[in-house]
């Protein structure tokens, strides 16, 4: 029997040796496992990601795994949540699919180390540290930063707090808020009428913070406020800041601030002056702030005996006469505005309020250019043509200018001669170009673009949407150029379509052209989306009809997004007819079984 035993495992071991010679279909399937140490970044595998990122104060952090946009899973130690334990999770593993899933190995507040487990072979794409961005942006609503208060009194102030980061970051942001204030005030932040400590916002959203300050009751001298949003990653700060004097009591001698001209009518770009006198009241010499409440970007400027000055000093029971200056910005609409005059100090605060008229100018000019819409990439330089027309009945001298996004550089031009300003006839015209240099660093995206001609009696505006595009590229490359196949049997290829363009792709798709009576299956069928630098794998099954003749087949791929489509690439393939081999491995092992029968019913009788 021990004889028998021996014989019986040899043949076994050459009738699965023969099998797996000559059977071309053999595969082995082996689990993919490795762990990887992601600090400040992302790993990134198929359509899921696993993503680790942490506030510059280490006081929040999170790990996320996610199924394109959806969060699967998420575990975080936020400060307002509270902190929340992740002994349970270290080691546990997530499925992620059947295929795919994680384990947390180690989380701190620097780093986490994941293992990654999966069924095939996976090409993970790892990137740590500065992978998120904050795009935050926080402005005041309030038309100035000064404030005036009095001990006791509760600030009102209110900033917007905007994520602006384009549409294709998919991401929420949270934003931690706070206030910084001198010990002993109290301040509390409110959103929708909640009091809030952090708002997440979505790209593109935005929400209203209401600041309430409450100055204590033994407080006077000056003092400076700051509410601050704090985001992204790697401790993105933006601050408002407000310079707050707050000033003990008011005196019953009280100082007066007072024009004799209530009202006054000007126009946009104009430089309006104003005569004020300032009472003081007090028997005592005082020193009074010179400040004022006027639209953003208006420039209001205070003269005292002809300089210019923001402090200055009146005797006791006597007047100061001082000159207000008011400059309008170009862009300035015509309507009615409000400006307050504040002098003040450590017993009062006198004001005086007028309102400013600015008129529309009388259109006598007219400023044209053939292309109110222009589609430019960054660096680029464009000349625009322009038509400057005096209709008027008086000669006029135009300064030429333009408001323009920073950085950008614009010139004027009359006959290749470069001009800052011209002089044009009653009723006459000139031609004028426009030359404009845009950044290299410009990101993408529209843009407003104003040409001013300023004359002395009229004033011209031409306005051009200037759209800044990237350029469109796709490449293709695929796994193998040349390839061996048998006639009925299929066989898969990989094919990477990158995005070597500055924009954006969407809808792209791949296309085979194969011989007739082939097939072939393409996965994914179509990306919705690809960002610049960015690639994606396709795999590509192809299947030769079982009648294939033997020999070499060309197949052509090509791919193709909405925007743009890249070279097509060619495969070569040979065809050959099934190998004989295994019908004579078949063969081999029914002789063996045969032969194995045999001897064992000749030992066996004995």
């Amino acid at each position: 029997m021990h004889l028998i035993k021996k014989i019986t495992k040899c043949f076994l071991i050459i009738i699965l040796s023969g099998l797996t010679l000559f059977n071309h279909t053999f595969a082995l399937s082996v689990e993919y496992e490795k762990t990887y140490r992601i600090e400040e970044g992302h790993v990134r595998f198929e359509n899921y990601t696993l993503e680790f990122f942490t506030f510059d104060d280490k006081k929040i952090k999170c790990f996320n795994a996610l199924d394109g946009n959806l969060i699967v899973y998420q575990f975080c130690d936020d400060i307002m949540a509270g902190k929340r334990e992740l002994r349970e999770n270290m080691g546990k593993v997530y499925r992620l699919n059947d295929s795919l899933a994680f384990k947390i190995i180690r989380y701190s507040s620097e780093f986490a180390e994941v293992k990654i487990l999966s069924a095939q072979k996976i090409k993970p794409e790892v990137v740590s540290s500065k992978w998120f961005s904050a795009y935050l942006e926080l402005t005041s609503s309030s038309p100035s930063s000064k404030v005036v208060a009095y001990p006791g009194d509760v600030i009102q102030a209110s900033v917007n707090l905007k994520n602006n980061a384009p549409e294709e970051e998919r991401y929420r942001k949270t934003y931690r808020l706070y206030v910084v204030h001198p010990p002993g005030w109290d301040a509390s932040l409110k959103a929708g009428g909640n009091r809030v400590g952090s708002v997440a916002l979505a790209p593109g959203e935005e929400v209203t913070i209401n600041a309430e300050i409450t100055v204590p009751e033994d407080f006077s001298g000056d003092y400076v406020i700051s509410i601050v949003a704090e985001g992204g990653y790697r401790g993105a700060v933006e601050k408002v800041r407000y310079d707050i004097p707050v000033v003990r009591g008011q005196s019953t001698l009280s100082s007066k601030l007072h024009s004799s001209i209530p009202e006054i009518f000007a126009h946009a770009g104009e430089k309006v002056e104003l005569n004020l006198e300032l009472e003081n009241a007090d028997y005592a010499d005082r020193y009074f702030n010179l400040t004022a409440l006027a639209p953003r970007n208006w420039n209001v400027s205070f003269y005292y005996s002809g300089l210019k000055a923001n402090l200055i000093q009146v005797a006791g029971k006597s007047r100061a006469s001082l000159k207000a200056e008011v400059e309008i910005p170009d862009e300035a609409s015509p309507g009615k505005y409000s400006i307050t005059f504040r002098a003040l100090n450590e017993k009062s605060v006198a004001e005086h309020e007028i309102t400013l008229v600015v008129e529309p100018l009388p259109v006598t000019s007219k400023l044209r250019t053939s292309t109110p819409e222009i589609i430019v990439k960054p660096g680029d330089e464009v000349r625009l043509s322009l038509e400057l027309e005096n209709s008027g009945n008086s000669e006029d001298y135009y300064l030429l200018s333009a408001v323009a996004p920073p950085e950008w550089e614009v010139a004027f031009y009359h006959k290749n001669f470069k001009v800052p300003s011209v002089k044009l006839a009653k009723e006459s015209s000139v031609s004028l170009e426009a030359a404009v240099k845009i950044p290299k660093e410009t990101a993408l995206g529209d843009y407003r673009l104003s040409f001013i001609a300023k004359g002395d009696n009229s004033q011209a505006i031409s306005n051009v949407t200037v759209h800044v595009e990237g350029s469109y590229a796709l490449a293709v490359e695929l796994s193998k150029l040349y390839t061996r196949m048998t006639a009925g049997e299929a066989e898969k290829i990989i094919a990477r379509v990158a995005n070597t363009g500055k924009n954006t792709l969407t809808g792209i798709a791949l296309s085979l052209e194969i011989p007739e009576g082939w097939s072939y299956e393409i996965v994914p069928e179509s990306v919705t989306k690809l960002q610049r630098g960015k690639a994606v794998d396709f795999s590509i099954t192809i299947l030769p009809p079982a009648d294939a003749g033997v020999g070499d087949y060309f197949l052509k791929l090509k791919a193709e997004a909405e925007q743009t489509k890249a070279e097509d690439v060619s495969l070569r393939i040979t065809v050959q007819q099934k190998s004989s081999y295994g019908y004579a491995g078949i063969a081999v092992a029914i002789l063996s079984v045969a032969m194995l029968l045999a001897i064992y019913r000749k030992f066996g009788r004995r």
